[in-house]
């Protein structure tokens, strides 16, 4: 039986990208600045976060490279991915930063249990990387 044409799920479904484009519209400049930052601070200390403790830089680098990866184009670590995260949790994103903290923290510590010989996610091969990724997908 199909829903009606109106009804709350479908006006839901309509209104997403609506809502999607008023939300980059109104934090765009914000946006841009986060972007303009991570270019800079890549460029001129390239080993300082804000938000990122070291351990999470690497393993937050290995995800954004596995997700975006580089190739015939650039990638997470061209884009300098990790700048813009650390730089975004700090700012447009604060609100986020605590349970961004808390799912990175378990990501690791659920691959740490699952590969206890390892060591950290960024130090495992390429491969590895991925085949985690995929499991936990």
């Amino acid at each position: 039986m199909k829903p009606p044409a109106n009804s709350r799920r479908s006006f839901l479904l309509a209104g997403g990208p609506a809502l999607t484009g008023a939300w980059l519209a109104a934090n765009w400049p914000t946006i841009v600045a986060a972007a303009q930052h991570s270019h800079s601070s890549a460029q001129t200390a390239p080993e300082t976060f804000t938000f990122f403790r070291p351990a999470e830089v690497a393993d937050v680098d290995a995800i954004t490279a596995q997700i975006v990866p580089s190739g015939k184009t650039p990638g997470a670590r061209e884009a300098h991915a990790t700048h813009f995260i650390d730089h975004s949790l700090t700012t447009i994103f604060a609100w986020r930063a605590a349970s961004f903290r808390a799912g990175l923290e378990q990501f690791q510590t659920s691959f740490h249990s699952a590969h206890p010989a390892a060591g950290p996610f960024a130090h495992v091969s390429s491969e590895a990387q991925i085949a985690y990724l995929k499991s936990v997908e």
